[in-house]
C-alpha cells in the first residue's frame, strides 16, 4: 500500500540530505551576481542499508520519483528524490558519496522500477535517457 511520505520516512531523507548535500552561496564577482551553488562532501559515505531504504521510501511513496542528474557545474553523477505534488526536492547525493565497493550500476535497477519511470515520465523525464546520460559517469 502506497503512503505518504511523511514521518520517519521524510525525516530519514532529509537528515540524510542534510548530511550529503551542502547548498552554498557564492557572491563572486560575476555577470550573475549571487547564486546557489551544491556541495558534496566526498568524505560522506552512504551505506548499503541507506540506499536500500533511500529507494524502499521512494517505492513506497507515490508523491516521490529518483532520478539521475549532474551537479551545478557537472562534475558530479547526482541523484536527487523529488517529491512530484510539491515540486521540491528533499534528497541529493552524489556518486562519490557511494562506497568504493557499491558502483554506480548497482543504482540503475532502481531508478528503472516501473514505478519510478512512470512517476519520472508525469514530469516530462525520460528515466532511461537520464541513466544513459549520467550512469556510469564521472569526471
Amino acid at each position: 500500500m502506497a503512503v505518504k511520505p511523511i514521518g520517519r520516512d521524510l525525516e530519514f531523507l532529509v537528515d540524510l540530505n542534510r548530511r550529503c548535500c551542502k547548498i552554498e552561496m557564492w557572491d563572486k564577482p560575476n555577470k550573475l551576481g549571487k547564486f546557489k551553488v551544491d556541495s558534496y562532501d566526498d568524505k560522506v559515505k552512504l551505506t548499503i542499508k541507506e540506499i536500500r531504504h533511500i529507494f524502499d521510501i521512494v517505492y513506497r511513496n507515490p508523491d516521490l520519483m529518483a532520478y539521475p542528474t549532474c551537479s551545478m557545474f557537472g562534475f558530479s553523477t547526482v541523484i536527487q528524490v523529488y517529491d512530484v505534488k510539491k515540486r521540491k526536492k528533499i534528497l541529493s547525493f552524489a556518486h562519490t558519496q557511494l562506497l568504493e565497493s557499491y558502483s554506480q550500476e548497482k543504482l540503475i535497477p532502481y531508478l528503472k522500477r516501473p514505478e519510478n519511470k512512470r512517476r519520472a515520465a508525469d514530469c516530462g523525464l525520460n528515466i532511461d535517457k537520464l541513466v544513459e546520460d549520467h550512469l556510469p559517469w564521472s569526471y
